[in-house]
């Protein structure tokens, strides 16, 4: 009879973005997935959602560890554990991020090719924990951007610095062409961490298609379509929130035809004359500056510009929903 195969616990790692999903702990595993086609179901996530998978995992193991639950009993687990888990979040300030730790827990089974053991008592203690959720753990309701808001922005953002150039040029192309933030800016500042492909450069701005200006941004990555990519216009406008005027400046102020238009349209040169990447956490950092100094509302957070694709009617004037 043929023994089976046993392999100590060990990690993924995607080198390029240095993340690490746990591997099978020492079991049977003559019928799970080969190596290839772990890396290949891995490669179906997003990195940032990757990232907060392993977040997930690890706070599984963590609690596991807490109550002497070995990695056997990890992976698979049983749905009695992770029903003890789920629970175990019952009450509990951050109880809100619970079915995303739970899909990171499961997508770590999935990669690993052992069975999902979720059922029903697990979507019912879920459901518990939903509605068992403590008042004060419920955030704090954030003001949408609004036209008006927009407006405040692009009033109050310096056309003479680099960076403010390119927060204006992003804000309205987002605004007004109802793109999702991490559709247009790179999650890190640093440019060998800038994945290619997955930000607009300012080659891919068509030229104009109307006598005011108007032009077709390709973004060559979306979080509907992936690498399939996705065509957004972006409209002239008539007052200071102008996506097209904001966009021709920017490309003056920070030399953006440079290395024939192949830099990332979310981009700046600094006082030293350097060229540095806007990250997302810079660019909503830099617009709450300016609406909190100039009292335009409370703070607002990338959720609020991750819209979606709406009607054009969405941008005149009247607040956002979500």
């Amino acid at each position: 009879m043929k023994q089976p195969i046993r392999r100590l616990p060990a990690f993924i790692e995607d080198k390029q973005e240095g993340i690490s999903i746990p591997r099978l702990s020492p079991f049977d595993i003559r019928d799970s997935l080969s190596e290839e086609t772990r890396q290949t179901m891995a490669g179906s996530w997003a990195p940032s959602t990757t990232k907060q998978h392993k977040a997930s995992w690890q706070s599984f193991a963590t609690w596991c560890e807490e109550r002497g639950i070995g990695q056997d009993r990890r992976l698979p687990a049983a749905e009695t554990t992770l029903c003890d888990y789920a629970s175990s979040w019952k009450g509990r300030k951050g109880s809100a991020s619970l079915p995303s730790k739970m899909a990171g827990i499961k997508a770590v089974h999935i990669v690993n090719g052992v069975a999902w053991n979720g059922g029903q008592s697990l979507k019912r203690v879920m459901e518990g924990v939903k509605r068992l959720k403590p008042v004060e753990a419920a955030r704090e309701t954030r003001a949408p951007v609004t036209l008006e808001r927009m407006e405040v922005l692009n009033s109050h953002l310096d056309p003479k610095d680099g960076k403010d150039a390119c927060v204006a040029a992003i804000a309205n192309i987002a605004f007004f062409g109802q793109c999702r933030l991490g559709e247009l800016l790179p999650e890190s500042p640093d440019p060998e961490k800038l994945r290619p492909n997955t930000v607009p450069s300012f080659n891919n701005l068509g030229d104009p298609i109307s006598s005011f200006g108007s032009r077709t941004l390709r973004l060559p990555f979306t979080k509907t379509k992936k690498q399939e990519g996705e065509d957004v216009t972006i409209c002239a406008q008539k007052g200071v929130a102008d996506p097209i005027k904001a966009i021709d400046h920017h490309a003056i102020m920070n030399d953006l035809d440079q290395n024939g238009g192949e830099v990332p349209l979310a981009s700046f040169i600094d006082e030293d004359g350097d060229r540095k990447l806007l990250s997302k956490k810079s660019f909503i950092l830099r617009c709450n500056e300016i609406w909190m100094a100039k009292r335009a509302s409370s703070q607002t957070w990338s959720r609020h510009w991750d819209v979606g694709r709406r009607t054009p009617s969405s941008v005149t004037g009247d607040s956002w929903t979500f």
